[in-house]
């Protein structure tokens, strides 16, 4: 499994023929005027590119967020990858391009800092976005 991409956006939208459309994509800086701070939707995409063995097994995904003092939170519960075709369009790698959308909705930021999200696959870290939240100066 590759990653070709993983990033923050104000929205995104993907189509089943795996092709998206994002509004305010590449979030790594939100400007917080006072803490704790909230964030109303924020969506995470991730795209990546599967052997065909890789493809056609069963796999589960989460999402984790680090806060900046170190701790894990688990960003809704771990959920099944969707089923992919039959037949998948493989690309010219030989490979299945996979796209995820993940809709993360009233996030609250408790502290200044560096946040990360992880996307993990059957319990392994495949992916990871930072987002930096920068207090009042």
């Amino acid at each position: 499994m590759d990653l070709e991409d993983i990033f923050l956006a104000r929205f995104a939208e993907l189509t089943p023929d795996g092709l998206f459309t994002v509004v305010g994509g590449g979030i790594s800086r939100i400007n917080a005027a006072s803490f704790p701070w909230t964030w109303g939707l924020m969506f995470l995409l991730a795209r990546y590119r599967l052997t065909m063995e890789e493809a056609h097994r069963r796999h589960m995904l989460s999402i984790e967020r680090e806060t900046p003092n170190g701790q894990l939170e688990h960003v809704g519960p771990a959920f099944p990858m969707v089923n992919l075709p039959a037949t998948p369009e493989i690309g010219p790698d030989g490979k299945f391009g996979f796209s995820l959308n993940y809709c993360m909705t009233n996030l609250v930021f408790s502290e200044p800092g560096v946040y990360k999200y992880r996307l993990k696959m059957d319990g392994k870290d495949v992916g990871e976005v930072k987002v930096l939240l920068a207090g009042p100066s």
